[in-house]
């Protein structure tokens, strides 16, 4: 008898085990649930690795790249996405500029994700950089039902890599998923136009999946954030993933922008170039997610950029900048060259 009782048990938590994790948090009506995305600024490792061009970010390179610098890095991180996160950091965080999954780890380490059961999203990328681009999230919050890191190649131009975008697919309540994409697309060295055809090739990579998505889901609720490098109104955004500006251009199963306000009606950015503002972080969402009559909804009144005067460096003219890390080899011990962006998605 005991041994049938043993058994009956052995069983019963090994069924537990394999059924689906339930959800710990249940979202109410006007819950919010925040997702935030920064471009951390060279989060490197102190190791040099033979198959990276990391060698400036170690501690014989030219940034002096040692312990203590890296450990105050963390510790700035960790102050921005407490302040994301009033206190805690947000349940969904999209990153990029970090070197691996071990800068990530100790990211996580720090208080502000001690009240989560942050899990991480990240492959190592064929960047000749070695930068990356990850996804973490609070699975106390949200379920993951899949993801995938997705390359981007350029036939008129097979030698030149760059990151790949990370695609989540999420349960963020138990019965309505959410499509997420974390961009870092080819920069603009070498001059925009020049440069433009490589993010063009981004865009179609996204635009692809998104049509995927589409296909099987004509309600999908779908994010795409990161760094584009590119404005708004550039091609990559406009032309290629058909982003509409305002809220009355945005056709059925399209995509608008939602922090695009920021720039139109105030010229404010994410990243001074000499002294201008560059909204290259950007948050675009879905017509489903824009429209929706139940479940998650937003809008451009929730999206922000986190702009505390503590992330700023002020010239002498009094004008701000985002307070960096470095700026070539000259250590400034700031935050990042980017401001973070986040937007509120509120359950109806």
């Amino acid at each position: 008898m005991k041994n049938l009782i043993w058994i009956l048990a052995c069983f019963m938590l090994l069924t537990q085990c394999s059924r689906p994790r339930a959800f710990k948090t249940t979202f109410n009506t006007g819950d919010t649930v925040r997702l935030a995305f920064y471009n951390v600024e060279n989060l490197f490792d102190l190791e040099n690795n033979p198959d990276k061009e990391d060698d400036f970010f170690t501690p014989e390179g030219e940034s002096k790249w040692d312990a203590e610098r890296y450990d105050k890095k963390l510790n700035n991180l960790n102050k921005v996405f407490s302040t994301l996160g009033w206190g805690s950091a947000p349940p969904m965080i999209g990153l990029c500029e970090v070197e691996n999954k071990t800068v990530i780890k100790d990211l996580l380490k720090k208080p502000a994700f001690s009240n989560g059961n942050y899990q991480i999203l990240h492959k190592e990328s064929p960047d000749r950089r070695g930068i990356d681009v990850a996804f973490v999230y609070d699975a106390n919050k949200v379920n993951l039902v899949e993801w995938d890191a997705l390359r981007i190649d350029f036939p008129f131009d097979p030698e030149y890599t760059s990151r790949d975008i990370v695609y989540a697919r999420l349960s963020v309540n138990p019965t309505e998923d959410l499509h997420v994409f974390v961009n870092h697309w080819p920069s603009r060295y070498g001059g925009q136009k020049e440069s433009e055809p490589r993010r063009l090739q981004a865009a179609k990579v996204v635009k692809a999946k998104v049509d995927e998505i589409y296909k099987k889901n004509q309600d999908a609720k779908i994010v795409i954030l990161g760094d584009f490098n590119d404005e708004p109104t550039n091609k990559s955004i406009t032309d290629v993933l058909e982003v509409a500006l305002y809220e009355n251009q945005v056709v059925e199963n399209g995509l608008f922008n939602a922090i695009y306000h920021f720039k139109k009606r105030r010229g404010w950015g994410t990243y001074n170039y000499r002294g201008n503002w560059n909204l290259l972080d950007q948050i675009i969402i879905s017509e489903d997610l824009l429209n929706a009559t139940r479940g998650l909804k937003t809008s451009e009144r929730n999206t922000h950029i986190l702009s505390q005067s503590w992330l700023m460096y002020y010239n002498k003219q009094g004008k701000p900048k985002p307070n960096r890390t470095y700026g070539g080899p000259n250590y400034y011990g700031g935050f990042s060259d980017h401001l973070p962006v986040f937007i509120d998605l509120i359950y109806q």
